[in-house]
């Protein structure tokens, strides 16, 4: 019995220095591989479906945005309409994502940066904003008369409720 076996020069298997890679030898037979066309012909539509998946933004454009970089973002539990983000520059936002607009802006709502936005358990509407000057705000979403009013914790100033502004 002959046995064969492969045998190679010692040029194409080593390497010219020691950062260099070692070469691979590949059969470029098409005949060897008969799944390479539909195996290229699946990474193909697998990239042009991510370029379609990831061509359009998630949430989309929202018109009338933060001025300064958004710190914190609370949804509604029991409705996903209301989302509620806070700002670095203190202004607190509600937004209807459904028609991709700003219901109502609270601005000046903290002195300094929103470090904490969250909802409350009930189904009232009521919303909690924290600033890093150490307050908690509490905020309805809901109409009070025709549109969303801010009722703040604090009642000893009378004339700043509501600090919500109309959006239309």
């Amino acid at each position: 019995m002959k046995v064969k076996a492969l045998a190679r020069p010692q040029s194409t298997t080593s390497r010219s220095s020691l950062h260099d890679l070692r070469p691979t030898h590949k059969n470029l037979n098409p005949q060897s591989h008969p799944q390479a066309r539909a195996r290229e012909y699946t990474r193909a539509v697998t990239a042009a479906k991510l370029d379609r998946m990831f061509a359009n933004p998630f949430l989309g454009e929202l018109k009338g945005g933060h001025v300064d970089a958004v710190s914190s973002l609370a949804i509604c539990r029991t409705n996903l309409c209301p989302v509620v983000t806070g700002a670095v520059d203190g202004t607190v936002r509600i937004w209807d994502l459904q028609n991709r607009r700003m219901v109502a802006s609270l601005d000046g709502a903290h002195s300094r940066n929103v470090s904490g936005i969250v909802f409350g358990n009930g189904i009232d509407g009521q919303f909690y904003s924290c600033g890093e000057e150490g307050i908690i705000k509490a905020w309805s979403i809901y109409p009070k008369g025709q549109y969303i009013t801010a009722d703040v914790d604090d009642s000893d100033d009378e004339d700043k409720n509501p600090r919500a502004k109309r959006s239309n």
